[in-house]
């Protein structure tokens, strides 16, 4: 995939095995499967440690470059994975997903559990299903 507007690069560019994204094509749709994104600059630094709501936008903004580079938005993701750190985050969480209009009802939260790195709050996978046009 290309770079996502300079806000993050593949993994590779800073020592990390894996791919932002990838699509898998169909006669008539593809998918779109974009990793775990958390706040992590195209530098491979975590940004905003310790701040909840810093961290949901930049992944939330993120994964809206992603979906945007294949011509699709949140409208198109299938299923979601949400991982936060702190169970007591959820309200938080939700208001934010709302406030950028993520589709929380296609989402599955995992609660309490270890992000990619001890300075993150959050990390955000997902599915996208894209029709193409005949």
């Amino acid at each position: 995939m290309p770079q996502l507007q300079q806000k993050q690069n593949e993994p590779i560019a800073y020592g990390k095995l894996f791919s932002r994204a990838v699509i898998v094509e169909f006669p008539k749709s593809k998918l779109l499967y974009i990793s775990g994104t958390a706040s992590i600059d195209k530098t491979g630094i975590s940004v905003y440690p310790g701040d909840l709501k810093s961290q949901m936008e930049f992944t939330l903004e993120r994964k809206s470059a992603i979906l945007k580079q294949e011509g699709c938005d949140y409208s198109n993701i299938a299923q979601a994975i949400i991982y936060l750190k702190r169970s007591e985050d959820m309200r938080s969480c939700i208001a934010m997903l709302d406030k950028m209009g993520f589709p929380r009802d296609r989402a599955l939260f995992q609660l309490g559990v270890d992000i990619c790195r001890d300075n993150l709050l959050c990390e955000i996978e997902a599915t996208a299903v894209i029709n193409k046009i005949s």
